[in-house]
């Protein structure tokens, strides 16, 4: 039976689309026991992506918010047929940036790729990413949201569809020993809370109580601000003791760097970019040890930390050598942790804190 160039491509994604939302983006490191259902290990964590946010075609006209995202399927290289991952990100006046990722969308198996980066400008419902190299991809809004490549007889060499991604720890139970510092609106346990329109927990919180050792749990979400970059895009932070800061920041995207989401603030960068898209939950699980002081008040230890960002460790029991940016001093007086006001409507839920004694 002869069939079209679009059937043929739809065919080829139908074979080979399961085996890219399965393994483009797994993790596959036993180190980690907690991790087994890390970012893109389960297929519940992967989903196509349509414009009511379930699986079928688009029936509304595409936006910016429907076009930046994760895009995961293949392209025909060298005669072969390879796993290929697309982040594009919104810039201002409607223009995109892309990441072609070859191997798939980034997990902490993959670690820190070199992509090709293309540019485009939506035109009414046409976009064209290129790249200087001569890469060419055009958005398809049905039946499925997609970029797609042709050669010269326009036969389809390469397709991306978009899927949506969630962290394994997304909206993780507290244990019973916690604290429910802010859920379902509600909080007991913070001063200074404000709720979002969507009920949510907004910038500018602390807790009522100091911390030393504990385990933490929160999830946030960061704007879409097309128009904006680097420390200006969806900032704020967890000021641990008030002290000691773990960057969060729209770094959907980018390349890993100092200062960009899962950072220690102006000391270490994370392994890998494990952000999601802008307007997506993300979670940040981290683990902290006090610093030790002697009593004389020297410090004997400096703090250590642990950060998983979507899962994905960003930092792996790494020690926190002083206080970080704006940070209070050190001292032996613990102090409260706050979400910082970096002027930008970040949100949170979901946040819980169990004491630890290790």
């Amino acid at each position: 039976m002869k069939t079209s160039k679009r059937t043929q491509y739809d065919l080829l994604w139908t074979v080979f689309g399961h085996a890219v939302a399965c393994c483009a983006i797994g993790i596959g490191n036993d180190s980690h026991q907690l991790m087994a259902q890390s970012l893109g290990a389960s297929g519940e964590s992967v989903r196509e992506f349509a414009g009511d946010g379930s699986a079928g075609s688009m029936e509304t006209a595409v936006s910016v918010v429907d076009i930046q995202g994760e895009y995961s399927g293949w392209m025909r290289v060298d005669g072969k047929v390879l796993v290929h991952g697309l982040q594009v990100m919104a810039r201002a006046d409607t223009t995109f940036e892309a990441r072609l990722l070859r191997d798939g969308l980034p997990n902490l198996a993959s670690g820190n790729k070199v992509p090709s980066v293309l540019k485009g400008k939506l035109e009414g419902q046409h976009l064209r990413l290129s790249s200087e190299g001569g890469l060419k991809f055009d958005l398809v809004v049905k039946p499925r949201l997609e970029f797609v490549q042709m050669d010269q007889a326009g036969s389809v060499i390469g397709q991306v569809s978009k899927v949506i991604r969630s962290s394994s720890t997304l909206g993780l139970a507290a244990p019973t020993d916690a604290i429910e510092l802010f859920k379902g609106g509600k909080s007991l346990e913070l001063d200074g809370v404000k709720l979002t329109e969507s009920g949510n927990m907004s910038v500018g919180v602390t807790t009522k109580f100091p911390v030393g050792s504990f385990r933490l749990h929160l999830e946030f979400k960061t704007p879409l601000q097309a128009d904006k970059s680097q420390q200006a895009r969806g900032n704020s932070g967890v000021y641990i003791q008030r002290r000691y800061e773990v960057q969060i920041l729209d770094s959907f995207g980018e390349p890993t760097m100092f200062n960009y989401c899962g950072s220690l603030y102006r000391q270490r960068a994370p392994e890998v970019n494990a952000s999601l898209p802008p307007e997506t939950w993300q979670t940040y699980d981290i683990w902290f040890t006090q610093a030790k002081w002697d009593e004389a008040g020297k410090k004997v230890a400096n703090a250590r930390i642990t950060v998983w960002h979507n899962g994905i460790p960003v930092q792996d029991n790494v020690e926190i050598v002083s206080k970080t940016g704006a940070g209070q001093a050190e001292s032996p007086k613990p102090l409260p942790i706050l979400f910082q006001d970096h002027s930008d409507p970040v949100e949170y839920r979901n946040i819980w804190l169990q004491h630890a004694n290790w």
